[in-house]
């Protein structure tokens, strides 16, 4: 559902470092996903043959409307373990500790534990 996406993996001065948030549902959930879309009011829909994914990358959006959402409406389990790390690291580049090396290091420990490499 959501991620940390680092375009370089080398931890020096000058790597990137974008947090997306991802939902994604099968295509004939469309109509449902433009309906999300609307009511959060951003993001962007990316379609292919079997899936429709809703996409949001800019960190004010993030910040404004993701993270009020799901702090209003948590999730339970693993994907709410997963929103913490997202937090965390929305955290980690707001305040700008994304642009050091101990930052970086810290985000990609955080996204090394996202998702399927939870193991716990």
């Amino acid at each position: 559902m959501k991620d940390v996406l680092i375009l370089d993996k080398k931890i020096v001065k000058g790597s990137n470092v974008q947090l997306r948030f991802r939902l994604t549902q099968h295509i004939r959930d469309i109509q449902l996903m433009d309906n999300i879309m609307t009511y959060i009011g951003c993001g962007a829909l990316y379609k292919d043959s079997s899936v429709v994914t809703l996409v949001v990358t800019k960190l004010s959006d993030i910040e404004n409307k993701i993270i009020p959402l799901f702090e209003k409406y948590p999730l339970n389990g693993n994907k709410g373990l997963d929103y913490c790390d997202f937090h965390k690291v929305f955290l980690l580049m707001k305040n700008k500790d994304h642009l050091t090396a101990e930052g970086l290091e810290q985000i990609l420990k955080i996204k090394a534990n996202m998702n399927t490499g939870r193991t716990q």
